[in-house]
């Protein structure tokens, strides 16, 4: 599903991939342009936007209750930017010198009228939304050499719709509603996300791997249910569909565990919640 982000306008539309990162159409017209467009799919909420310059293009997306986010930058005309493998780069925010440095990939995607370089961080916490909300524009900096300004449309109407899809969509999946209001808090993870599942459980997950050729991945998201005392009593894959197996698997070594601080209602009682976790294993061969 795909709807305007509030009364806002604009022309680039991205398609989510399956794969690791987006990929890219060209723009497109309409007689009432959205500038940011709001994405709520099975297991994601996103949001992108042009610059308004039309040089770039900007997705932030998430998989509900994972507390983190994706930036993803597509910077069009730009030929002297190579694709790189893991790089820092530093994500500046309007005319501050401050900024935050992060871990970044790049890829070329072809267009139907040349390409455009992906430039995409994950991991991305709160703070990086929320700069990016009221900031003008974004700069990336990478080895001393700095892309951009990319202006773009003010983002505060957009990122409250996104917050939306993703309450509503953890809502839909269990969340006692309670938590979201004024003075409610969501649940608070334990320990991080990478530290849920052992290295032998993770070794015994690398058998649903799929690829061909040398390099085998698996990329995986589930949906948890917490009580209201912080326990795991619920989990189901969302993505990939169709796994039972690996959904029964991987659900074993999060099911009645603690891993949360219980959500709360505005009164401070322990409610019910919902949460999110991803694998991502990847192999290389020689």
């Amino acid at each position: 599903m795909i709807r305007t982000a509030g009364a806002l306008t604009g022309c680039v539309t991205i398609i989510l991939a399956a794969a690791e990162t987006a990929g890219w159409c060209e723009a497109v017209s309409s007689p009432q342009p959205s500038p940011w467009q709001l994405h709520a799919g099975q297991g994601v909420c996103s949001l992108n936007g042009p610059s308004s310059s039309g040089d770039a293009t900007l997705l932030v997306k998430s998989v509900p209750g994972s507390d983190h986010f994706e930036l993803i930058v597509g910077i069009t005309n730009s030929p002297a930017l190579k694709p790189f493998g893991f790089s820092r780069v530093t994500i500046g925010f309007g005319d501050s010198g401050a900024g935050f440095d992060w871990p970044a990939t790049a890829v070329r995607v072809p267009l139907e009228h040349g390409t455009a370089m992906a430039v995409s961080f994950k991991g991305l916490d709160r703070n990086v939304l929320e700069t990016l909300a009221h900031a003008p524009s974004l700069r990336l900096t990478q080895n001393g050499r700095t892309l951009g300004p990319f202006t773009y449309p003010r983002a505060d109407k957009a990122v409250a719709a996104l917050d939306s899809c993703i309450s509503d969509q953890l809502i839909a999946w269990g969340a006692d509603p309670a938590q979201f209001q004024a003075g409610g808090r969501r649940p608070v993870a334990l320990k991080d996300r990478d530290n849920w599942l052992s290295n032998d459980s993770l070794l015994f997950l690398s058998r649903f791997m799929t690829g061909s050729g040398p390099t085998r991945m698996l990329q995986s998201a589930f949906r948890v249910t917490i009580s209201d005392r912080g326990d795991i009593d619920g989990c189901r894959l969302i993505l990939p569909e169709g796994g039972a197996r690996l959904e029964k698997e991987a659900c074993a070594s999060v099911l009645g565990q603690h891993l949360f601080e219980p959500p709360l209602d505005p009164q401070g009682k322990p409610v019910r919640g919902a949460a999110s976790f991803e694998i991502r294993l990847t192999t290389w061969g020689g």
